[in-house]
C-alpha cells in the first residue's frame, strides 16, 4: 500500500476533468464554482485548462484529459488532484495514464462516480491509496468538513464516521474485521 503525504494550507491541489465536461450537465458550472469557493479557503487550487472544453460531452479529448492527469503527477508543485466533476469517460484514459510516474510521485487523488475507474486502476497498478470523496461540482460544507481531516491529519486513531451519522448505522454482524476497504461507484467497480 502506497500512501501520499498529508496536505496542509500551503498545498496545491490540481483540478482535473477526467470525464464529462461542465457543459454536459445543467447547472454544473454553478455547482463547480460553489465547490471551488468552499475549498479555496483551505488549499491553493490550480485550475484546469479543460474548464471550458467540451468534446462530445467530454471535458476534452482523451489525450488532453490523460495529459492533464500525468502532468499533475509529474509537477512537484502540485500536491494532490481533485476532480472537477464525474460523469463518463475515465475508462477511455487508462491506456494513456503513466502509472510508473504516479508510483514515483504519489499524491492524493480525490473524487467519486466515474473517477472510481481511474482510482481502482491507480491502486491496482501502483498501490496508491486514493480518496472517494466529493468532487468540486458536488462539494458542500459537510463534504468538505469530512474530507479535510482525511487529507490533512493523522486519522489512524480518529472516528471517521461523523457523530450525526453514527445513530443511523445498524450493525448486522457484530465483531471485527481487517482488510483493504475499496470504495467508490459500484457500477464502475
Amino acid at each position: 500500500m502506497l500512501l501520499a503525504r498529508r496536505l496542509n494550507r500551503e498545498s496545491n491541489l490540481k483540478i482535473i476533468f477526467p470525464a464529462s465536461s461542465l457543459k454536459s450537465g445543467k447547472g454544473m458550472t454553478r455547482y463547480y464554482n460553489h465547490g471551488v469557493s468552499l475549498l479555496e479557503k483551505y488549499f491553493q487550487l490550480e485550475g484546469s485548462r479543460l474548464i471550458d472544453s467540451d468534446v462530445n460531452g467530454f471535458a476534452g479529448t482523451d489525450d488532453a484529459r490523460a495529459q492533464e492527469i500525468n502532468d499533475a503527477f509529474r509537477n512537484p508543485k502540485i500536491h494532490g488532484l481533485i476532480a472537477g466533476r464525474g460523469g463518463y469517460g475515465s475508462l477511455r484514459l487508462l491506456n494513456l495514464i503513466d502509472f510508473d510516474l504516479i508510483k514515483q510521485h504519489p499524491k492524493p487523488l480525490i473524487g467519486f462516480s466515474d473517477l472510481t475507474i481511474l482510482q481502482t486502476a491507480v491502486y491496482a497498478k501502483t498501490g496508491l491509496v486514493s480518496f472517494s470523496g466529493p468532487m468540486l461540482a458536488t462539494m458542500d460544507a459537510a463534504g468538505r468538513d469530512a474530507l479535510l481531516p482525511l487529507l490533512c491529519s493523522d486519522t489512524s486513531s480518529r472516528e471517521l464516521i461523523p457523530a450525526n451519522n453514527r445513530e443511523d448505522i445498524e450493525v448486522i454482524n457484530p465483531g471485527s474485521a481487517e482488510g483493504i476497504l475499496m470504495g467508490g461507484n459500484l457500477y464502475s467497480l
